[in-house]
Order: C-alpha cells, then sequence, then structure tokens
C-alpha cells in the first residue's frame, strides 16, 4: 500500500467483510488486489468476484491458501462459522465440512487451490523454487531471469513458504501445462 501511494497511485480499499455484503462493489473497478491471506470467503464474497471476473475485470491473488475455507456470516453479520472437521478415521489427510474445495472447487476461479499446493504442517518442506517459463512476459522484464532459471530456492528465504496453492500440471517438451484437474481452467496461463 505504501509503495503504490508512494508510485502516485489511489487505490481504494475493501475488506472480505465489504465484499460479503456488497455484491456490486466492485463494479466500477478494472482491478481487484488480493494481498492478504484471504483463506476463508463466504458465498456471497465469491459470487462478487466470480461476477467481476465474468464483467471482464482481472483479479491478482498476491498470498497463499486463497478462498480454501467456505464462512458463514451469522448473527446479523456480525459473527462468522467455518466447520473444520479433521475425518481422521478414513483419511487423516483429508479434510470435510466447509472446504470450497469439496463444495465446488475454489480453483474454478482461481486457477490454483491449496489441495495442490500445500503447507509446513508436517515440519519443513523440501526447498523448491520457481522455474521461469515464458521469460518474455512483462512481469520478468528487468529481472535478468531467462527460460528455465529457478528463483525463491534460497533454503534461508525459501519464497515458497508455509502455505501456498498449485494447480495440478504435466509437461509438455519441458512447459508445466495444466491438467484441468479440481476445475483450474486447461488455459490457466502461470507464467
Amino acid at each position: 500500500m505504501r509503495w503504490l501511494e508512494r508510485e502516485g497511485y489511489a487505490p481504494h480499499y475493501c475488506t472480505d467483510w465489504d465484499l460479503h455484503r456488497d455484491p456490486a462493489l466492485l463494479a466500477s473497478y478494472d482491478l481487484l488486489l488480493s494481498v492478504g491471506h484471504d483463506e476463508y470467503w463466504s458465498p456471497a464474497m465469491r459470487a462478487a468476484i466470480e461476477a467481476h471476473i465474468r464483467r471482464g475485470g482481472n483479479v491478482a491473488f498476491l498470498t497463499g491458501n486463497t478462498a480454501y475455507y467456505r464462512i458463514h456470516f451469522t448473527d446479523g453479520d456480525t459473527a462468522v462459522t467455518c466447520a473444520k472437521v479433521l475425518a481422521a478415521a478414513k483419511d487423516p489427510d483429508r479434510w470435510i465440512g466447509d472446504s470450497w474445495t469439496e463444495a465446488d472447487p475454489e480453483s474454478r476461479v482461481l486457477g490454483v487451490t491449496t489441495a495442490f499446493g500445500g503447507g509446513w504442517w508436517d515440519g519443513r518442506r523440501d526447498t523448491q523454487g520457481y522455474v521461469v517459463q515464458h521469460a518474455g512476459h512483462w512481469v520478468f522484464t528487468g529481472t535478468g531471469l531467462a527460460e528455465g532459471a529457478t528463483f525463491g530456492d534460497d533454503p534461508a528465504f525459501p519464497l515458497i513458504g508455509y502455505e501456498v496453492d498449485g494447480a495440478a500440471f504435466h509437461r509438455r517438451r519441458g512447459r508445466a501445462l495444466p491438467t484441468g484437474e479440481l476445475g483450474t481452467p486447461r488455459d490457466f496461463d502461470w507464467g
């Protein structure tokens, strides 16, 4: 926020609760930046973001573990409930309840899901990085990163942290391509 304002941008701010309460909130905007830990979405919040995208609006998710749990506002929108239940008797690695992945996969909207990314729940994960593909994309301008380069794999400061999102993919001619599993669009472009 400081950088945007220092660079002369005049962003408007809203909370998740604002999105929940006002389905037309994004109607006059071209871009929504999601920069917090947006793990919990109500059906109304998700509907507002889906409507924004259908109208041609853009959303940039600069976060991980996005929209994994479905929440419900209660008591006149002054309280939130969310059922998080571990089904240990069936499968200790599977959560049931108010998970968007179980109800209507968030990857259908986001392209990615925590189900394919994960977290450090059982100890520190192996240090990995991101492999550059589409090095000519504007996001890599001025970085010095070339096609196939890896970044973010420093063991002391790994870029892939505690909770991250991902998508199922296969490789074709060295490129990671989405499989479409859990609703990830087949034309999803992850740079």
